[in-house]
């Protein structure tokens, strides 16, 4: 009856991710048609705020298994305040992005210049990239150094397809789909801070279950790859393939072997 009932848990538990993946790949594929194909798709109300939550529901949850709601929404609430502050110093001084705006068909912004979902929709990456990077070393260093290569990375598929949608663009053309040396710039400065930040919250976060983090990772950036392949963005497309395959690859790699043991 034990082993009966075990199986029968494992068999729900399977049928369960089955389904939420399926509900996903339909949200990806019909958001980035959206995005894409839809006039003044970013004047919807609600839009942006409902996909932000899609997309944290698997991060949120993972994170709470291991330190609790509390500490949760405290930690997201404050990486969240963080960005959007130098998000606002970025779009009110030119650093460290250079000059850009947002889209103004965007709803609840903050003096009018900021998107308040900005801040939530940048913490799936931040957590991917730091995640992704104690895989590889407990080294603070060498954890922060990966950290922010791997946000670079994460820019240099993402940039290109927001500005190809029209969800923000600089005052400058730049030399890769319209996007400047200094954004990329601006990217590794505030992904060294925000990550140092993340590191320092996650002191008592499991090391070896930091992997799980990229849940809300993969499915952002599988978002912006879609774009990216319907707006035949093709450097961005190949970079992002190869970097969720990479992901995919690893994650199913720490999912064996912590069944075996």
């Amino acid at each position: 009856m034990l082993i009966y009932n075990i199986q029968y848990s494992n068999v729900i538990l399977v049928s369960m991710r089955t389904r939420v993946f399926i509900f996903y790949i339909i949200y990806i594929l019909s958001s980035s048609l959206s995005l894409v194909f839809i006039p003044n798709v970013f004047s919807y109300p609600y839009a942006s705020e409902f996909s932000i939550i899609l997309i944290l529901l698997p991060l949120v949850w993972t994170i709470k298994k291991e330190l609790g709601l509390q500490k949760t929404i405290l930690h997201i609430c404050l990486l969240s305040s963080m960005v959007l502050l130098i998000e606002y110093i970025g779009l009110t001084t030119g650093m460290p992005y250079g000059f850009f705006s947002y889209n103004p068909s965007i709803p609840n912004q903050i003096q009018h210049i900021l998107p308040w979902t900005v801040g939530f929709s940048y913490i799936p990456l931040l957590y991917g990239a730091v995640g992704f990077a104690y895989y590889f070393s407990k080294k603070p260093f060498q954890v922060l150094l990966l950290s922010v290569t791997f946000l670079l990375i994460i820019d240099i598929i993402i940039d290109p397809a927001a500005v190809s949608i029209g969800m923000w663009k600089y005052m400058v053309d730049g030399w890769y789909y319209g996007v400047p040396l200094q954004n990329f710039i601006g990217w590794i400065i505030s992904g060294t801070i925000t990550s140092s930040i993340l590191m320092i919250l996650m002191r008592s976060y499991p090391k070896d279950r930091t992997i799980k983090l990229t849940h809300s990772f993969f499915i952002s950036l599988l978002l912006w790859v879609c774009i990216s392949l319907f707006k035949s963005l093709w450097a961005p497309l190949v970079i992002g393939i190869v970097v969720l395959g990479y992901v995919l690859m690893i994650y199913l790699r720490h999912e064996r072997t912590s069944q075996a043991k």
